[in-house]
């Protein structure tokens, strides 16, 4: 090799080494050390690496603890029937030749699309098989079902099968933790609205109502405005007299702590929970896999996405939201469908 040939090949490297370092260390375009596609659960962190890789030369450990730390309430409020203790169990000890359970990625395995089913999860087909094969032989109800068709038939999922029993829920219904799972649900459709936070200023309110007709029409019919929250306990930071044109959801969480916190959790607001480094942007329905109407293709989704700016219209954000910017078969096929039905029955009056 003469001396062009090495200064050739040492340039090369420098510059290689320069790229990559600089990719790693200082760009938030990550996309280069991707080594396979997310599913559709994760793609939106996909650039924030350290949100699940949080040491570089870390094990199973560390992955795990990513894991839990973002599931692990889901796990808790679940009961979990699989939980981690039942294969460290040294009499379990041969299951985990089969699939070592003590791990979320022995079955949720990211970055291998070939892997990965329609909803997002990747899941072997037959991880029930392989540790309850002789269900056909102990029951009969299960003679001749398919060895795959466990979860994909709607019946059982390997975090919580208790539910599935009515006699198990009548005997536990007095249970404690039994009980709070009845809260969470009942809560998820509560409204946690208490604008005692917020105050309001009300001669700048009468002010921008003036200016603004329209809007201010808008407002009248909202949950708002029958709690008596005007223009300056949204539009106005930390009390202050300053104007927010645009109130964020730093705004709206101040009221809305629970609706908040599900948001954060959920796929449309997972970007901006606070945990993902580097800091992420909004998502925006270009930035997805799935299809959606061209008219929303770059809208950012934050509250005002599915909650209109002034009305706060709850039933136009239970449906009307989603069909405004999905447009897949799946919800293009919603109102044919029996719930379909069922909602415009409930919206005309018509269902009782």
């Amino acid at each position: 090799m003469n001396k062009f040939s090495w200064f050739l090949w040492a340039l090369l490297s420098v510059m290689l080494a320069s790229y990559f370092s600089y990719t790693l260390f200082i760009s938030t375009d990550k996309s280069t050390f991707l080594i396979g596609e997310t599913s559709y659960g994760h793609y939106q962190i996909e650039l924030a690496c350290n949100s699940c890789h949080t040491d570089a030369f870390g094990g199973p450990e560390i992955i795990q603890q990513a894991c839990v730390n973002c599931h692990g309430d889901e796990l808790k409020q679940a009961h979990d029937s699989h939980p981690r203790k039942k294969f460290t169990d040294p009499r379990e000890a041969y299951r985990l030749e089969i699939i070592d359970a003590r791990y979320c990625v022995s079955c949720h395995t990211e970055h291998k699309p070939e892997q990965t089913h329609a909803m997002g999860v990747t899941l072997p087909d037959d991880y029930c098989f392989h540790c309850h094969a002789e269900i056909g032989n102990d029951r009969k109800s299960h003679q001749d079902l398919p060895f795959d068709s466990c979860a994909s038939a709607g019946c059982h999922n390997f975090h919580d099968n208790r539910a599935l029993y009515e006699s198990f829920l009548v005997n536990n219904a007095n249970q404690p933790w039994l009980q709070e799972i009845a809260k969470i649900a009942a809560a998820s459709s509560a409204h946690y609205f208490s604008p005692t936070n917020k105050s309001s200023n009300p001669e700048h309110d009468a002010h921008k109502m003036q200016q603004h007709p329209e809007i201010t029409k808008q407002w009248q019919h909202s949950a708002h405005a029958n709690a008596q929250v005007s223009c300056t306990a949204c539009h106005t930071e930390n009390n202050s007299e300053v104007w927010v044109e645009q109130p964020q959801l730093s705004q709206c969480k101040v009221c809305h702590q629970q609706e908040t916190k599900g948001f954060l959790s959920g796929k449309h607001g997972m970007r901006l929970s606070g945990t993902n480094k580097p800091k992420l942007a909004p998502i925006s329905p270009i930035d997805s896999p799935l299809t959606f109407k061209s008219s929303a293709i770059n809208e950012q989704h934050g509250c005002n996405s599915c909650h209109l700016s002034h009305s706060y219209n709850t039933q136009s954000a239970a449906v009307d939201a989603c069909v405004r910017c999905h447009d897949d078969e799946h919800s293009k096929n919603y109102f044919s469908s029996p719930h379909g039905n069922l909602w415009s029955q409930a919206l005309t009056g018509k269902y009782r």
